[in-house]
C-alpha cells in the first residue's frame, strides 16, 4: 500500500502516484478551485496518455472532471498515475491519493449479457482477463412434464401451451422422447397458433414452479384424441424427426430430442403474448409407427 498528497495550483500542474506494483489508485480532490483535471497514466516514466477513472458516488467513467470528488483509477500494468491541470482558472486543488493491490475490475463500465433466464456482467481484470458473472434471474419460471402417453391415432396437436391475461409467457424449451414396438421415427413439429384449438379429449397439466411462491396463468393441455378443430397456424417454429427406440431394445434412459427454443441463450424464446396465442407439439396427422408411446415430453417457460 502506497499514500501521497500534493497540490495543483497552476496550468499543467499536477500530482502524481507511483503505482509500485499495486492495482488500484484512488484519488480525492477539495479544496476551492476553477480547473478541469485530467487523469494520466505512463509506463515509462516519459510518455503520457488519458485513462478512464470510476466516481464511485456516481459509477460513471471519466476521464476528465472539475469538481471536488473521489475516483478510482485502475493502474495495474502502469509505472505511475497523475492528475494534471488541462485548464486552470484559480484556487488550489488539493489532492491526496491512496494505492492498493487485490483484483479490481477495470475502468471499463461492466457489460450486461442479458438472456431469456439470466443476466450476465462481464468486465475486464486488471491482468486483461475478463471475467463474467452470472446473476440468475428473477423471473417466475415453470415446468410441466408428460409421462408415457399414448398419442391419438393420426395425431395432430398432442401437447399445447397457451397464453395468458396481463403476462408474456416466453417458453424455453421442450423436449420429447418415446418408443414404438421396433426401432422407428416420428415426425415432431413445433406450431405456433394465434387462436385456440376446440373440440377432442384433453386434460389440463398441471404447471410446477420453480419458486413456489409463483403460480402459473399459462394453460398447458394434453390430448388424448385429436382437436375438432385446430387453431389456426401462425407457422412451423421448428421441426425434428425423432428416433423411437423399440421397446424390446431400449430401457432406462430414452432416446430423445431438445427444442431449446432460446437459442442457446442469445434468443428470448418463444412469445405468447395473448389467452389466444399458443405453441403445439403436432404429429401433422400421421400414421404413428405400430406402439409407438411418447415416453417423456417436458415443457419449460417464464412469465413476466
Amino acid at each position: 500500500m502506497a499514500q501521497g498528497t500534493g497540490t495543483i495550483t497552476s496550468l499543467n500542474g499536477t500530482v502524481a502516484a507511483t503505482t509500485e506494483g499495486l492495482s488500484t489508485i484512488s484519488f480525492f480532490t477539495s479544496g476551492t478551485w476553477v480547473a478541469t483535471i485530467i487523469i494520466e497514466a505512463t509506463c515509462d516514466d516519459s510518455n503520457w496518455f488519458s485513462v478512464q477513472g470510476i466516481n464511485p458516488s456516481t459509477t460513471n467513467v471519466i476521464t476528465t472532471f472539475s469538481q471536488n470528488l473521489q475516483v478510482v483509477v485502475p493502474c495495474g500494468g502502469f509505472s505511475q498515475i497523475r492528475l494534471r491541470a488541462s485548464a486552470f482558472t484559480s484556487g488550489t486543488v488539493t489532492i491526496a491519493w491512496d494505492a492498493g493491490d487485490g483484483t479490481n475490475l477495470s475502468a471499463n463500465q461492466p457489460v450486461k449479457l442479458t438472456n431469456s433466464t439470466a443476466t450476465n456482467i462481464a468486465a475486464v481484470e486488471n491482468n486483461g482477463s475478463v471475467r463474467v458473472q452470472n446473476s440468475p434471474s428473477q423471473k417466475a419460471c415453470f415446468s410441466t412434464s408428460i409421462a408415457t402417453t399414448t398419442p391419438a391415432s393420426a395425431a395432430t396437436d398432442f401437447l399445447t401451451i397457451y397464453g395468458a391475461t396481463g403476462k408474456v409467457v416466453r417458453i424455453l424449451s421442450i423436449d420429447i422422447s418415446g418408443t414404438a414396438t421396433a426401432l422407428a421415427d416420428l415426425k415432431v413439429f413445433l406450431i405456433k397458433r394465434s387462436s385456440t384449438n376446440t373440440g377432442g379429449t384433453s386434460s389440463a397439466q398441471t404447471a410446477v414452479p420453480f419458486d413456489s411462491g409463483n403460480t402459473a396463468l399459462a394453460t398447458i393441455k394434453l390430448y388424448t384424441a385429436n382437436p375438432t378443430s385446430l387453431g389456426t397456424a401462425v407457422g412451423t417454429v421448428a421441426t425434428t424427426n425423432l428416433l423411437l427406440g423399440g421397446v424390446t431394445t431400449v430401457t432406462g434412459a430414452q432416446l430423445g430430442y431438445t427444442f431449446d427454443l432460446t437459442l442457446n441463450g442469445f434468443g428470448s424464446g418463444v412469445k405468447l403474448l395473448t389467452t389466444s396465442e399458443g405453441l403445439a407439439v403436432n404429429f401433422n396427422g400421421a400414421t404413428l409407427p405400430s406402439g409407438t408411446s411418447i415416453v417423456t415430453c417436458n415443457v419449460i417457460w417464464i412469465e413476466e
